[in-house]
């Protein structure tokens, strides 16, 4: 593979990293909005910490809201930069020159997917502490997801591609 082509893939998107792309950056934005414009609302003291149940069982100034969105953005930025760089992912299949590509499109996809979930549970904390909000059994469906998207794009990786590249599915 030239250098050519390597840029092309690292550069590459699908649709659908497009899509989960850009819901997850307008998310990332939306907790700084809304944290802008509710920010007269938010009570002094506010959840910190969630237990099992979600249920709050910690609490902290409002000021900590702040960091949510903080780590939201370096969490965003660098799922982003590892996705320019395939050289650094520890992938689950050996590469070839066959499945090189599917398996690069795959690992874009899950890095997308994987954004979006991160970012939907930043966004769903911030609103939840600033309203004083249980998260409820929110962070079991997280960890599901999470899991599950896990096990899609590992088992998707081991099939054999198909053999022409512009029939990749990879969203």
């Amino acid at each position: 593979m030239d250098n050519r082509q390597k840029q092309d893939l690292k550069n590459a998107s699908t649709l659908y990293q497009k899509i989960l792309d850009l819901l997850s950056f307008l998310l990332l934005a939306g907790m700084f909005v809304f944290l802008l414009v509710y920010w007269d609302r938010i009570p002094d003291k506010i959840p910190t910490h969630y237990g099992f149940s979600g249920a709050a069982d910690g609490f902290g100034p409002k000021g900590t809201l702040l960091l949510l969105p903080v780590i939201g953005v370096l969490l965003y930025l660098l799922l982003v930069f590892v996705s320019k760089f395939p050289s650094l992912w520890n992938l689950p299949v050996k590469l070839t020159p066959f499945n090189k590509i599917w398996v690069y499109a795959n690992v874009k996809s899950l890095l997308s997917t994987m954004k979006l979930l991160i970012m939907i549970v930043y966004a769903q904390l911030t609103v939840c502490s600033a309203m004083e909000k249980n998260v409820g059994f929110f962070p079991l469906f997280v960890i599901a997801a999470v899991f599950a998207v896990l096990f899609y794009f590992i088992r998707r990786m081991k099939k054999i591609p198909p053999e022409n590249p512009e029939d990749y599915d990879c969203f």
